[in-house]
């Protein structure tokens, strides 16, 4: 029997996101290079992994079973590799970050450009989400993340890089601004939607949600922005992204509410985890 990594990482994969599509995006593989790993797996483990019945690809029971000590294979793999490249120099090929929506991204970009100069070799990894990027972190999909809302104190190395405050705004386009805002009133707008994010992750998670409101989901800072500047609901937004906004009159300030909110935001990564002199200069850097 000869099981290679690459067998497990595509079987990981599938497994984690339901479909050869998704495992292609994540992996960077097509999807017929995944397909013919897992049939390989298959070959050499002697059991089918998947039932191929159905329109999407059902994970069989020996599945389960067979995930649970292929993850340990990998956690041994990514610490072996993590061991040969701190003893290689410490600068890794490749390195990935989880930035909240909500952090400004200009302030991320000027230390991400340093990074660049620094070491033109690395590649360099962005993904922008909402309130997932500490399971991101704990579940070993980046190295580095910035996010709002710290729980694991415990596992993560982490520190404050500032509040975000968020600003609770209608849109001048709104059909309940009559032109003064101080005769808004929260069950107004209760009876407005509300613009909410939800985590980019699947526990559909959402932060300052008023149960009483009309809800509208998006996933990302800008199309909540744009759904608000256009007259359809209201919500909060982050201060550093809405100042012209505020100025031209296009969006209004419902500071009299006193509905406005702030929450903190942490850069953090993994005490478990060994780091290269890439991720040292970037954490540094904040």
């Amino acid at each position: 029997m000869w099981i290679t990594l690459e067998q497990i990482e595509c079987f990981h994969a599938v497994m984690e996101t339901g479909s050869l599509n998704s495992s292609s995006d994540r992996l960077g593989k097509a999807k017929s290079a995944i397909s013919y790993s897992i049939k390989r797996l298959e070959e050499q483990v002697g059991f089918p992994l998947f039932d191929r019945g159905n329109y999407r690809l059902e994970p069989t029971d020996r599945a389960h079973d067979f995930l649970n000590q292929s993850l340990l294979l990998l956690k041994q793999a990514d610490d072996l590799k993590d061991f040969a490249q701190q003893l290689a120099g410490g600068v890794e090929g490749r390195i990935s970050i989880s930035c909240t929506d909500i952090y400004p991204i200009d302030e991320l970009n000027r230390n991400v450009k340093q990074v660049m100069e620094k070491f033109p070799k690395t590649q360099i990894s962005l993904m922008r989400e909402i309130l997932s990027g500490e399971r991101l972190l704990v579940q070993g999909e980046v190295d580095i993340a910035i996010f709002e809302g710290l729980r694991n104190r415990s596992d993560l190395e982490f520190k404050k890089i500032g509040p975000v405050k968020l600003m609770l705004v209608l849109g001048k386009e709104s059909s309940i601004y009559k032109g003064s805002k101080s005769s808004i009133s929260m069950d107004q707008l209760y009876s407005y939607p509300q613009i909410v994010q939800r985590s980019t992750l699947s526990s559909d998670e959402s932060f300052g949600v008023h149960d009483q409101a009309m809800q509208w989901t998006v996933t990302d800072t800008m199309t909540k922005k744009q759904i608000i500047l256009d007259g359809l609901g209201w919500g909060r937004l982050p201060h550093q992204l809405i100042g012209d906004e505020l100025k031209s009159g296009r969006l209004i300030h419902l500071k009299h509410l006193n509905r406005d909110d702030k929450t903190d935001v942490y850069i953090a990564r993994k005490k478990s985890k060994s780091h290269g002199l890439v991720n040292q200069y970037l954490w540094d850097l904040f």
